[in-house]
C-alpha cells in the first residue's frame, strides 16, 4: 500500500497538491459563509475560485489542454503527454518460468509439457559435494527449453543468470565445462570465472522502461534482470521488447491525443 501510495505520489504529485490546496480554500470559503463572517463576504458562485489550483494542477499535469471560463468549456486530454508515459519493467519482460534443480528422479516425474516450459534452472552457490556433472548433463538433456542458469546465494537471493551455451559446444553439451561450472559453483567463484557472459545487471520491477532502456544503452548490453523488493529474480528484460513496447504506447498516446 505504502509503495503504491508513493508512486502515486510521485507520478500525480501537481494533481495532489492543486487538489488539497482547493480543498483547504472551499473549506476557509464555506466557513467564513456559514459563520457570515464580515472578513470575506463572497456571492456563492465565488466560491468556485476554490477550484482554480485543482484546475491549474490539471492543466500543468497534462490532463487537461485548456480552460475557457466558468462557462465550463475544457478541451479534454486525460491521455499525458507522449513524454510523460509511464510504464513499468513487468509490463515488457519475459518471465522466464524457473524450477530449483533437483534429482533425476524428480526430473522424470515431471510431466513433458512442464519440461517444455521450464527454461530457468535454480542452482545455489557455496553447496559443496551438492551437485553432480551427469545429472546437471541430464537436465541440460532434457529440458529442451531451458535458456538460463539461475544462481542464488543461501538466502534464496538472486546472483546472476548465466546462458546454458556456456556449457555447450555448439549444441553438443560439454561434460568438461560442467565439471568446471560445478567447481566455481562451490567456490562461490561465479561472477569472477563468467565475468564475460554472466548477466548480473538488475532492476526493481517497479523502474521505468524508459529508465530500462537508459541502462541498458549506457552499459551496452541488451538484457537485464527484473527483481523484487526481496531480491527474488522476476523476469528478464530485452532490449528489443523494451523499445517495442515504448514505440507502441507513444503511437497509442498520439492516436488518443
Amino acid at each position: 500500500m505504502k509503495k503504491t501510495l508513493v508512486k502515486f505520489w510521485s507520478n500525480h504529485t501537481a494533481l495532489v497538491i492543486g487538489a488539497l490546496v482547493s480543498i483547504v480554500l472551499l473549506a476557509t470559503f464555506l466557513l467564513f459563509q456559514y459563520n457570515e463572517s464580515n472578513v470575506l463576504k463572497l456571492e456563492s458562485r465565488w466560491l468556485l475560485v476554490a477550484g482554480v489550483p485543482l484546475l491549474a494542477a490539471l492543466i500543468v499535469g497534462g490532463y487537461i489542454k485548456s480552460f475557457k471560463g466558468f462557462g465550463v468549456e475544457l478541451e479534454a486530454s486525460l491521455s499525458k503527454p507522449v513524454t510523460n508515459v509511464e510504464l513499468s519493467a513487468t509490463e515488457a519482460m519475459d518471465e522466464i518460468i524457473g524450477d530449483e534443480k533437483r534429482s533425476i528422479d524428480y526430473l522424470h516425474r515431471l510431466s513433458s509439457k512442464d519440461r517444455r516450459n521450464i527454461s530457468r534452472l535454480v542452482l545455489v552457490q557455496g553447496r559443496v559435494d551438492y551437485y553432480r556433472s551427469y545429472v546437471l548433463e541430464t537436465y541440460l538433456h532434457e529440458l529442451k527449453g531451458l535458456k538460463y542458469i539461475e544462481i542464488r546465494n543461501q538466502e534464496g537471493q538472486f546472483v546472476a543468470l548465466i546462458p546454458t551455451s556456456e556449457f555447450k559446444n555448439g549444441i553438443e553439451i560439454n561434460g568438461n565445462l560442467l565439471g568446471e561450472f560445478i567447481h566455481a559453483l562451490e567456490q562461490s567463484q561465479i561472477l569472477l570465472r563468467y565475468s564475460r557472459s554472466v548477466i548480473t545487471t538488475h532492476i526493481t520491477e517497479d523502474t521505468g522502461l524508459i529508465e530500462a532502456l537508459k541502462i541498458m544503452r549506457r552499459l551496452k548490453i541488451q538484457q537485464l534482470v527484473v527483481l523484487d523488493e526481496g531480491n527474488l529474480f522476476q523476469g528478464v528484460l530485452m532490449a528489443r521488447s523494451v523499445e517495442k513496447r515504448i514505440v507502441d504506447n507513444v503511437l497509442q498516446a498520439k492516436e488518443n491525443v
